[in-house]
């Protein structure tokens, strides 16, 4: 039973591993096509200064905003072990204390 249970929370872990993996894989693919479809149609990028508001937020406004949801993906992917391993240490430490009361 334990074993099934440690499978099943394995399996879930990958299947989430997977699922950030190909969001990075997407994320890069997307923006080079962007990327390559804003250079190829924008004749005049070379007289635009990058100071340029307008210049700035059109190249680099997906990115950055995809970018911002795609290290929150990552953050919810990678620190579910660190909280898991907190939420077991607490869930002992009651239990140890709690124990100790009964005791008394």
């Amino acid at each position: 039973m334990e074993n099934q249970i440690a499978y099943e929370n394995a399996k879930r872990r990958v299947k989430k591993l997977k699922g950030f993996y190909n969001h990075v894989l997407v994320y890069i693919i997307i923006n080079l096509i962007i990327l390559g479809i804003k250079l190829y149609f924008y004749e005049d990028i070379s007289q635009a200064t990058w100071n340029d508001e307008w210049m700035f937020w059109n190249f680099f406004s997906t990115p950055i905003i995809w970018g911002v949801f795609l290290v929150v993906h990552g953050l919810r992917v990678f620190s579910h072990s660190r909280v898991s391993k907190w939420e077991e240490k607490k869930i002992q430490k009651i239990l140890t204390e709690e124990n100790k009361k009964i005791k008394r």
